[in-house]
């Protein structure tokens, strides 16, 4: 083995141990490192998926707010033309009674 310039040992004799420690060391932080880089995808998977179900939901929503408005709509004018039908009823009715008062009081007269 070749000895460096200026030193008094050989390299790795003493070192070695502390490398092989710090080795482990960043072995174990690179797991944890890509684990926690892992589980931030994960989330922001998560995240986007959610966001993606919120404007679908939004979506949604907003179609049922205007269907609604449209059966509102529909039922109002289902309501007027009842309401006026109700009321041709009546004057016809009360057309049909006057004119039985006007026959009977001609039937009386004569």
């Amino acid at each position: 083995m070749v000895m460096p310039a200026g030193a008094s040992l050989t390299p790795g004799f003493f070192t070695r141990p502390e490398t092989e420690k710090l080795r482990r060391e960043m072995a174990s932080v690179n797991a944890t490192l890509q684990q926690v880089q892992a589980d931030n995808t994960s989330l922001q998977r998560y995240a986007d998926s959610m966001q993606n179900d919120r404007s679908g939901m939004e979506q949604e929503f907003q179609g049922l707010q205007t269907r609604m408005k449209d059966l509102e709509e529909n039922y109002r004018k289902l309501a007027e033309d009842l309401l006026a039908e109700r009321i041709r009823r009546v004057r016809v009715e009360r057309e049909l009674i006057l004119a039985k008062i006007a026959q009977a009081e001609t039937e009386n007269d004569g």
